[in-house]
């Protein structure tokens, strides 16, 4: 996460201080690749040490600083126009950050028992246990079995042979791809909402709050399937009517399929932890995070096409906004899941016919998760 951090910003200031166009273009690589990083790892740590009691409320919990950060870039943005030095203010912020939060960001207990650092896993454990005031057993950790060797560097290829994963990374992808294209595309189209675009950015932030705060409600009551269809097509509709609204009421149905993306695009992070083990996960989580980078490079073509029609860019990110929420129709639900360690494991879990999944449902108790992990 921190070589990540170091990545952006690096690129990020070089980009502020470049002198011509393709400086700043080539300077604006790392950036991506970067800030890519964070996203995945970050959101990987918050969530692998959790027990499946808190994972959810949690894991959609951590992008309140996203939202937040839309809302405070889009004061200073107001306040301080010159663009260098924007960046240079917000490349500062992310150097204090890397400096007083390291100290309190451990690695992945689960990560260090697949590798089969124990001694490292069972430090931070017991540390977490001093925490929320529980104990670790005299005994300690025990190694954790693997069916083989090659499971601790599993890659996004080893889970090819196993059809119902190959399904669930394929349905992933796409939701990705399609949750990156509409969230951005409504992200720098708040210009042709007409008014203050410091106004409309602070208020498309604001509007990611409550959004989070129903998913999180949503992906307990209804679980994750369910709740991400729903999110899905909440996004679909608002996009498409938005495409042919006008005036005031363009914005408020904009906003209300920002208000469906932005809970879509926050939960599919959980889902995707959920629907694959733990030596694959940052894997697939960081491909359909590449995916979502690949349609977020597109977005701002896509609305290149208003020139042509205006209402042409709305009804194409609301046309797969539905085809992606026909796709998570397909996906299994993992509410109450306990999240598997092997490529092995995870395949037991489903079923042998069209990719069904067979989940033992395994309520545990936030200690019993974690030292199980």
């Amino acid at each position: 996460m921190y070589t990540s951090l170091a990545i952006a910003a690096t690129g990020a200031a070089a980009s502020a201080a470049s002198l011509g166009y393709w400086q700043y273009l080539i300077f604006k690589l790392p950036i991506g690749f970067g800030c890519g990083g964070i996203g995945v790892s970050s959101f990987v740590l918050s969530t692998e040490p959790l027990g499946a009691k808190w994972r959810a409320f949690l894991g959609i919990a951590t992008q309140y600083w996203w939202a937040s950060g839309i809302c405070f870039m889009s004061g200073v943005a107001a306040i301080m126009t010159e663009w260098r030095t924007l960046t240079f203010f917000f490349v500062f912020l992310t150097g204090m950050y890397a400096i007083f939060s390291s100290p309190l960001v451990k690695e992945s207990p689960r990560w260090l028992l697949i590798s089969g650092e124990v001694e490292k896993a069972h430090a931070i454990l017991t540390t977490y246990a001093k925490v929320n005031d529980k104990a670790i057993p005299p005994e300690g950790l025990p190694p954790l079995k693997l069916p083989n060797e090659n499971s601790k560097t599993a890659s996004i290829g080893d889970l090819l042979p196993f059809p119902s994963l190959r399904r669930r990374l394929v349905a992933m992808a796409f939701i990705f791809f399609v949750n990156s294209m509409v969230y951005y595309g409504l992200s720098l189209n708040v210009g042709s909402l007409g008014g203050s675009i410091y106004l409309n950015n602070f208020l498309s932030g604001l509007v990611e709050m409550p959004s989070y705060a129903f998913a999180q409600f949503a992906v307990e009551a209804m679980g994750r399937q369910r709740t991400l269809v729903l999110l899905l097509a909440i996004a679909g509709i608002g996009c498409l009517i938005s495409g042919f609204a006008q005036g005031t009421a363009k914005t408020v149905v904009a906003l209300a399929g920002r208000f469906g993306i932005a809970a879509s695009f926050n939960m599919i992070f959980l889902y995707t932890t959920e629907l694959f083990p733990t030596v694959v996960r940052s894997a697939a989580l960081g491909f359909c995070s590449l995916v979502a980078r690949v349609s977020g490079i597109a977005a701002p073509q896509i609305i290149a096409l208003q020139m042509f029609e205006p209402a042409l860019p709305f009804l194409i990110f609301g046309g797969f906004a539905v085809a992606a929420c026909l796709m998570a129709t397909a996906l299994p639900e993992t509410k109450g899941v306990n999240v598997e360690d092997t490529l092995e494991g995870a395949a037991a879990q489903s079923a042998s016919l069209n990719g069904a999944t067979n989940f033992t449902r395994l309520e545990e108790s936030e200690e019993e998760e974690m030292l199980r992990v």
